[in-house]
């Protein structure tokens, strides 16, 4: 993921079925532009982004990235320190909605979480969730 001489890191895995999930900070994944959320897909062999990735709102930048992502039956959950994903509004907790194997649609996420980073991320899923 990115380039670790720019201090790039991931910060979390996730799996749905034949894809894995990657959070954290950094802006490309092997090349292809992915800030700071990205997927790669055992049936197209490659990392490709989350819709146009995390940001920041404009006047309270100090920088976007994930601390960790988890999927769920419903989607992507993605916290950390992020204004935006895929260019919407997140409170620091963004939804991306699978719409079929690789393809995602930014949900935002219900509720979110305070100011800047720390949300922890749990998903619960099976019966009596």
């Amino acid at each position: 993921m990115g380039n670790d001489g720019n201090g790039d890191q991931v910060a979390s895995l996730a799996t749905a079925g034949n894809v894995l999930y990657a959070g954290g900070e950094f802006s490309t994944a092997s090349g292809v532009p992915a800030t700071g959320v990205a997927q790669w897909s055992l049936q197209t062999p490659g990392w490709s982004a989350l819709g146009s990735g995390l940001g920041c709102v404009s006047d309270d930048c100090t920088g976007s990235y994930a601390e960790a992502v988890d999927a769920a039956p419903g989607g992507i959950y993605v916290t950390g320190n992020l204004g935006t994903a895929d260019g919407k509004g997140s409170d620091n907790l963004a939804l991306w909605t699978r719409r079929r194997p690789g393809s995602h649609r930014y949900t935002r996420a219900p509720g979110g979480c305070a100011r800047g980073p720390g949300c922890g991320l749990a998903v619960v899923s099976g019966p009596g969730a």
